[in-house]
């Protein structure tokens, strides 16, 4: 049986498209496909020369980019040395290869007093065969000062911007202002059209204390006043106003105002026509050392056309300033207490604490004719430990009649970077068929030492089902990049599936020792595994750049075809050479295409260079022969070869494994992330024939998904764990 392969492992495997076909023969039959047949095509230019002039235009355009990636130097005359660029491409979930997606150029032309910085971005859209602008940016800088950014934005493969956008800056701001911006945006066949302009005046600390945002009217040709932002700082008082208007007046006002008597906060709306729509006020009274008096809010009223209170709360204290009540009332015609809050606090062994927050419905006392408590209509409590964290919420609620636990919130917390984090939290509902509570959510968030290492979390029935979940796994890679891995559970198949992963970090390394970043994201096809894959590459100082395209997983008599890709900051290829491949390996450079029949699982890693002029780039490309796989054959002993699924599943944080071996001999058991990195060996022996069972500890791991491998001689077997902490 042909043997499998490692979960992730093969997943990063990747190749490159090759450039074999002429692309000027692909745009060809793009623009042949216009026309009925070639009588048509020639009736077209004959009434439309034009017609021809743009088909003409396209394969010329075509000829000159595969002229340039034949290593004509520079699609960008004159590159800077300090350019920043970046290439990304892409495979999708049936592709066979590559093909690319985007570049991005960032470059400073000019001298510190005065320059112009561009930001360049292309997208390859392959019915077109071309590279086509998605967006240009142009900033101009003069003795430090940016005069101006100029912005495009191109659809589709058309060469002219569909809008844009471009910001000046007037070295000397009008009415007196510390800082004026102007906006203006770009139509087709109109050109630049005013947008909008800004002043603002700034304290001594550089802050806006007042900001007026205007609007540009096409039809007056003139500028309004459509926003205005006050703000005032001190050490006991802040004041904000957020103002809106239209060409008719103002639209909406929001203020809020703090100071130590009071807090403040106003809310204001208007029609189309300036009328007052809507009007809400909101005070709060402080005492003398800062804590709450008493809150007041009033909303306007259209018949008597002022602001009528609606609803209050008084607050009520113990000597050692904590609140032990509140007194909630609402407005009908007089102020009607309404509700009851109390709060206590109890002192629990171990430093603990709990407290409790009781909530009194208020009826009326047909004795006394007043409004008193009476039954008690929720409760809260809230458990801390002896460190302040709040390890436990319970809320009691009325159920059948009676007060009862309607969800509960346990929180576990670990010391990350001198702070107390949240590690785990599980939640709990109220089930109304068995009237019990039922563990409803658990996530956790899972640190080695004080890095983060993934998060993980899962819904459940009250049959104790899992109905929707997901683990984040981030795992930090031999070659110092980092992996984000993400499973997704499957309600059909009750399992946990993956669903996507992202490698950060990877890096070549230049002729003068720096480093280059690359990176790989992946989205799985849940229907039937495979994969579309986005990986891209940044460089800068003229640079070319060079995918590593391992670690590559082998297996004995496999075939390994794949394409380098490599580019250059124009886009066009670099040499590329690759210097020790497998005994038996090919490689073609004009194609850059590797074949290799497998016949060597320990060949040592390649080594890719891509060089351009007198730069160069190199990425080692490792080779995994690790084998997460079945082999059946026939054996004449009483016992199989088995490895069961260990149990429990999942555990925390221990577990059992045991298997099943027809014959005695050396047995290796061993336990992989699902990067295919050994993170444990429980057996490395001999065993005699029969049944055995290890005991796995892993406690010094983070939650997520493990494989564990058993291995016998040629026969071996692998199944998945799940830890959960």
């Amino acid at each position: 049986m042909k043997k499998g392969i490692s979960v992730i492992l093969a997943l990063l495997m990747c190749s490159t498209i090759s450039w074999a076909q002429s692309g000027q023969q692909q745009i060809k039959k793009q623009i042949d496909k216009q026309y009925v047949n070639n009588a048509h095509q020639q009736f077209m230019y004959t009434v439309s020369p034009l017609n021809k002039e743009l088909d003409d235009r396209l394969l010329d355009q075509r000829a000159a980019f595969e002229a340039a990636l034949a290593k004509q130097p520079n699609l960008i005359q004159n590159l800077p040395k300090d350019t920043t660029w970046s290439y990304s491409e892409n495979k999708g979930f049936y592709d066979d290869a590559f093909t690319p997606a985007s570049y991005t150029h960032y470059f400073q032309k000019g001298d510190t007093n005065s320059s112009s910085v561009h930001y360049y971005q292309h997208n390859w859209y392959a019915d077109s065969m071309r590279w086509t602008p998605n967006r240009i940016q142009t900033s101009y800088v003069n003795e430090n000062h940016f005069d101006s950014v100029i912005t495009y934005f191109y659809q589709g493969f058309s060469e002219e911007p569909y809008t844009g956008n471009r910001s000046s800056y007037p070295r000397t701001p009008a009415e007196n202002a510390d800082y004026e911006e102007f906006w203006d945006y770009y139509e087709p066949g109109t050109g630049w059209i005013p947008s909008s302009r800004r002043l603002a005046y700034r304290n001594e600390m550089g802050w806006d204390t007042l900001s007026l945002d205007y609007s540009y009217d096409r039809d007056s040709l003139d500028y309004y006043l459509s926003y205005q932002y006050r703000n005032q700082q001190s050490e006991d008082y802040s004041f904000y106003e957020y103002t809106y208007f239209n060409q008719s007046g103002m639209t909406s006002q929001n203020r809020s105002e703090d100071t130590p008597d009071f807090s403040l906060s106003e809310n204001k709306s208007f029609d189309w026509e300036g009328n007052l729509s809507y009007w809400s006020w909101d005070y709060l009274k402080k005492l003398a050392n800062g804590a709450w008096d008493y809150q007041l809010k009033k909303v306007y009223s259209f018949q008597t056309m002022e602001l009528m209170n609606e609803d209050s709360t008084a607050y009520i204290y113990n000597n050692d300033n904590t609140v032990i009540e509140s007194e909630s009332y609402y407005w009908d015609s007089l102020w009607v207490y309404d509700q009851l809050y109390k709060s206590f606090q109890t002192e629990i062994e171990n430093g603990f604490r709990v407290d409790s927050i009781h909530i009194y419905d208020v009826d009326l006392n047909e004795e006394t004719m007043l409004r008193e408590p009476s039954r008690i209509l929720a409760k809260n409590h809230l458990i801390y430990d002896a460190m302040g964290n709040q390890v436990e919420v319970k809320n009691f609620t009325i159920i059948n009649d009676s007060l009862q636990v309607s969800n509960k919130i346990v929180r576990e917390y670990s010391l990350v970077n001198d702070y107390y984090t949240i590690t785990s939290q599980e939640s709990y509902a109220y089930d109304f068929n068995s009237k019990m509570l039922f563990k409803s959510s658990v996530s956790k968030t899972n640190y080695v030492g004080n890095e983060y290492r993934g998060f993980s979390y899962f819904n459940l029935n009250a049959a104790g089902d899992t109905t929707y979940g997901y683990i984040n796994q981030y795992e930090r890679l031999p070659d110092g990049s980092t992996a984000d891995v993400r499973f997704d559970w499957d309600w059909q198949t009750q399992k946990l599936v993956l669903r996507s992963y992202r490698i950060n970090g990877r890096q070549i390394t230049g002729d003068d020792g720096r480093k280059y970043n690359q990176y790989i994201s992946a989205t799985i096809n849940p229907v039937d595994g495979s994969q579309a894959i986005n990986r891209s590459m940044n460089g800068y100082n003229a640079y070319p750049g060079v995918f590593s395209d391992g670690p590559i997983y082998i297996e004995m008599g496999d075939t390994l075809n794949l394409y380098v890709s490599a580019r250059s900051p124009d886009m066009s290829i670099p040499e590329v050479e690759v210097s020790n491949l497998p005994a038996t390996a090919t490689y073609d450079p004009e194609t850059r295409h590797i074949f290799w029949v497998v016949d060597d699982l320990n060949p040592g890693a390649m080594t890719y260079k891509a060089t351009r002029g007198d730069k160069y780039v190199t990425a080692e490309v490792e080779f995994i022969n690790e084998n997460f796989s079945v082999e059946n054959e026939e054996n004449s002993s009483p016992y199989e070869f088995a490895l069961n699924q260990n149990y429990p599943n999942p555990f925390n944080p221990s577990t059992n494994i045991s298997f099943t071996l027809p014959e005695a001999g050396i047995v290796s058991l061993k336990v992989y992330n699902v990067l295919g990195q050994e993170v444990a060996t429980l057996a490395n022996q001999r065993f005699g024939s029969g049944n055995h069972s290890l005991s796995f500890d892993a406690s010094r791991l983070s939650s997520g998904v493990y494989i564990y491998r058993l291995q016998a001689g040629n026969k071996v077997q692998t199944k998945k764990m799940l830890l959960v902490k």
